[in-house]
Formats: C-alpha cells, sequence, structure tokens
C-alpha cells in the first residue's frame, strides 16, 4: 500500500472502495495478486460475503429455506467474478502462480485471527481492517469452538470428561499453548499469553483493534452450522466451482444448487 501510495483503508470503506484498492495493489511484475477470492469454495468465510451483500446465508436463519436463487447473491458472485476473469487482481487461469499471504503473494487476505502469529517472520509490515461495507452489512463472521463426540462411542464417560477438560482453564490453557488458538473464556493471563507471540507493539495494536472495534463496535456475526452442511457444502462447491472454473451463467448454476439443496432439506425432513 505504501509502495503505491495508499492510505490505510478506514472503517467506513465499501466494497467499492476494495475493488479500486485491488486495482492499484496487483503487480504481475512482483506477481503479487491484490487479495484471493473467498467466494469460490463453500465456507464459512464465503457465507460471510452472502451475508453482507444480501443479510441472509445459503438458507434462511432457522435453516427451513434455501435463499440462493437471490438475486443479491448472483450478483455478490458476478462482483468477484469480474475481479477474476476481467480484472485480473485476483488468481485466474493463465495467471502466475499464486503464492501464500506470507510469502508475499498477496496485498491483502481474508483470514482468521490466528493468522497474525505467522507474520513475525516476514519482511514486510501489516495492519488489520475491517471488511469492506457491502450493500447490506459490514460484519465479520466468528465461529464457535465446537466439542463434540463420535455418535455411539463406547467411551462416554472418558469422552464427558476429556470435554469437561477442555472446557476447564487447564484445557483452555492448552488451547493457548498448543493449538495457537484464542482462549473462549475471560482468563486475562491466557489472553496475555495468546497475544504473547506478537511484539509487543503488535500485541497492543491488535488487542486494541479487537476490543475496541471489532467486537467493541459489534462488527461480529455468529455463524452456525448446522446438521446437514458436509452434504450441503460439498453440493455448493461442485457448483461454485463451475462458476469460477469454468464461466458458467451464474443464476442459472444457482438455481439448480439451490434445488438440490431444496432437496436435502426434504429427504432430512
Amino acid at each position: 500500500m505504501r509502495e503505491r501510495g495508499l492510505a490505510e483503508p478506514d472503517n467506513d470503506w465499501t466494497v467499492a472502495d476494495f475493488a479500486a484498492r485491488a486495482r492499484k495493489l496487483v503487480d504481475p511484475d512482483k506477481q503479487v495478486y491484490a487479495t484471493h477470492n473467498r467466494n469460490n469454495s463453500a465456507t464459512a468465510l464465503s457465507i460471510q460475503w452472502i451475508y453482507n451483500w444480501t443479510g441472509h446465508e445459503w438458507l434462511n436463519e432457522d435453516r427451513t429455506e434455501v435463499l440462493l436463487d437471490d438475486p443479491g447473491v448472483a450478483e455478490l458472485l458476478e462482483f468477484w467474478r469480474d475481479l477474476q476473469v476481467n480484472q485480473h487482481v485476483i488468481p485466474y487461469a493463465g495467471g502466475f502462480p499464486p503464492r501464500s499471504f506470507d510469502q508475499g503473494g498477496y496485498a491483502i487476505t481474508e483470514q482468521y485471527l490466528s493468522l497474525a502469529f505467522s507474520l513475525e517472520e516476514v519482511a514486510f509490515d501489516w495492519i488489520v481492517t475491517l471488511l469492506p461495507k457491502a450493500p447490506y452489512a459490514q460484519k465479520s463472521h466468528a465461529q464457535a469452538h465446537m466439542f463434540s463426540m463420535a455418535n455411539g462411542t463406547s467411551q462416554l464417560d472418558a469422552a464427558w470428561r476429556l470435554i469437561e477438560w477442555m472446557a476447564s482453564y487447564e484445557g483452555q490453557k492448552a488451547m493457548v499453548e498448543i493449538l495457537l488458538r484464542q482462549p473462549l473464556g475471560p482468563y486475562p493471563e491466557l489472553w496475555d499469553s495468546f497475544f504473547g507471540r506478537l511484539s509487543p507493539e503488535k500485541a497492543t495494536y491488535l488487542r486494541d483493534w479487537l476490543m475496541t472495534t471489532l467486537y467493541g463496535q459489534d462488527y461480529i456475526y455468529n455463524f452456525h452450522y448446522w446438521t446437514t452442511w458436509p452434504e450441503m457444502q460439498s453440493v455448493m462447491n461442485e457448483h461454485l466451482g463451475r462458476i469460477f472454473n469454468q464461466g458458467v451463467p451464474i443464476p442459472n448454476e444457482l438455481s439448480v444448487a439451490a434445488q438440490r439443496l431444496r432437496a436435502i432439506l426434504e429427504g432430512e425432513n
């Protein structure tokens, strides 16, 4: 951004600002893409963009209705396909091989909080910012940690003991120190340990941003999985792959995907 004379994005930047900035950040000579496309695969991070664009996910809130054939979903995917096919600011067929963000392959990345701790060794400075404002919202998805056990396990008591331990202070400490994930509870010393892998300056910066901006100004949207998520994810990966890899008409592809997701819902009921 500094090389291109661009100011840091502020909290009010929009998807139009995002696209304009992407066009200035792509650098074919250095084989640096502006950003990557989370919407070319079926993940919670791609659903976050659909929600911000339309106000809903693939399904409605109580998971009884498929909303994929909303024109807003097609509009969002057209936005990203334009960045790929026409603007060439994200990886595209015939483009240069992408490298990871920490290797300098992208100017902007969308990732989970834990990514920050891989950035202490990189040769460039970094900042964090909000997702750009889309037509409906500017939320960031939060995913809950899920503690679960196998259905029909023969070690039920042991499984419950493990889950109870994972939710305890000692379990949370292990999560921070071994899995390098943020703690779930209000444990100041574990949060200190979590941020302590960063330099003091970056630890203070990231902690302040999280608490005063992301959480403090209510930019969080809680994403909840549902029972048929794995089956629906497989279907969506098929159709998103055709949209971004084969250039098929987006509304038609979404219509077929919606029909398949409705069949899954009906089968569940």
